[in-house]
């Protein structure tokens, strides 16, 4: 009853006015924040709009790019292959006959003069043989003596008389066979040259044609044998010059030119040989070196030379690079490409003479970019 007293009487009425009022000068200061923070967001939006339009400008503007002028020129396409090093003649050696080796003059990698002998065979068979043959040979010659002065006397008939001719051939050849199997007990050198194999050994029975030897002719030179496609066969012909390197001298450059070139494929590799004959040289060759080739053919063609990186796209042989006009525009356009070799490639035609490209820079562009020309080596695009 007090308190409600208190309340009805109005004592406590003047305090609670004061709080409200309190309360309500405490609640509008975040009001008046709320309103001032609006101006800042409305300058993060005027950056932002200003931004958008500094990279709108600026993706407009020049593109820097390196570039190469067209310039047309006679080339040769070289032809890269691989081979053996070996001597330009070799011919292999074999006994005409059978028989035992008893005498084996050479070692493999000898140098042997020609008519030297290189091996022999046994001649006690092949002595006894050419006794025995001119023995018969003779007996045959009595015979035959004895059988003509008979028949002129008519004592014995015709053919009697030219069975003992035959018999008389007969035994002439087995002598010159003999004669001439004791000639063919020996094998001589045809040539200067070196022993590159030996295939038989001494008190070897070895069969008639059977492979003994196998020498170089040093005389003819030195000679590297490789295989082309049928893509580069077409560009080579004789006496085209060629480059060598060899892995034994990779500082020095022998030089040379083909010698041959073959008319058809080899049916198990469908390739192509050639023979490049290497100009004399003091350095010390051995068989089998291994050679690398460079082959300058004497066709030419006319290209321009460009790098790789002026490419945007390829197929088939056709290229599309970005040239670039008076205006520092540039424009795609397509040429053909003769081949590609170390980093460049070769135009043969599509694009004008003197045509500027992009050959640095251009995966950057597109058709009516505007560009600026940087200044650099790379212009020349070698």
């Amino acid at each position: 009853m007090h308190t409600a007293n208190r309340f009805t009487n109005g004592k406590l009425l003047p305090v609670i006015g004061f709080i409200l009022c309190m309360i309500a000068t405490l609640a509008s200061p975040p009001l008046a924040l709320a309103e001032t923070n609006l101006a800042p967001a409305e300058t993060n939006r005027t950056e932002k709009t200003g931004q958008t339009a500094n990279t709108a400008s600026t993706s407009e503007s020049a593109v820097p790019v390196y570039c190469s002028t067209i310039d047309y020129e006679e080339v040769s396409q070289t032809v890269y292959a691989t081979g053996k090093l070996a001597h330009k003649g070799r011919q292999s050696l074999a006994f005409k006959v059978s028989g035992t080796i008893t005498r084996l003059n050479v070692e493999e990698g000898q140098r042997v003069k020609k008519g030297e002998v290189l091996a022999s065979l046994g001649q006690r068979e092949t002595n006894a043989e050419l006794t025995k043959a001119r023995s018969v040979y003779q007996q045959r010659q009595r015979d035959l003596t004895r059988l003509l002065s008979l028949y002129k006397k008519k004592v014995i008939p015709r053919n009697q008389m030219q069975d003992a001719q035959t018999a008389l051939e007969v035994a002439e050849a087995n002598l010159d066979l003999a004669r001439e199997r004791k000639k063919h007990l020996t094998i001589v050198a045809p040539q200067d040259g070196i022993i590159l194999g030996r295939y038989v050994e001494e008190r070897e029975l070895v069969a008639p044609h059977q492979r003994a030897f196998v020498l170089s002719d040093t005389s003819k030179g030195w000679v590297i044998r490789t295989e082309i496609s049928d893509k580069d066969i077409v560009r080579i012909n004789q006496r085209d010059h060629a480059n060598i390197r060899l892995d034994a001298y990779p500082d020095q450059i022998f030089s040379g030119q083909v010698s041959e070139v073959a008319a058809a494929a080899k049916p198990d590799t469908l390739l192509f040989e050639i023979e490049v004959q290497l100009d004399p040289t003091d350095r010390r060759l051995l068989e089998g070196f291994i050679g690398h080739l460079e082959i300058i053919p004497a066709a030419t063609d006319t290209i321009a030379w460009l790098p790789i990186e002026s490419i945007v796209a390829a197929d088939r042989g056709k290229v599309k690079l970005f040239s670039i006009d008076d205006d520092q525009t540039v424009h795609l356009q397509e040429a053909s490409m003769a081949w590609m070799e170390q980093g460049r490639i070769a135009i043969k035609k599509g694009i004008k003479n003197g045509t500027r490209i992009v050959t640095l820079g251009a995966t950057f562009l597109h058709e009516g970019s505007k560009v600026e020309i940087a200044r650099s080596a790379r212009q020349k695009g070698r």
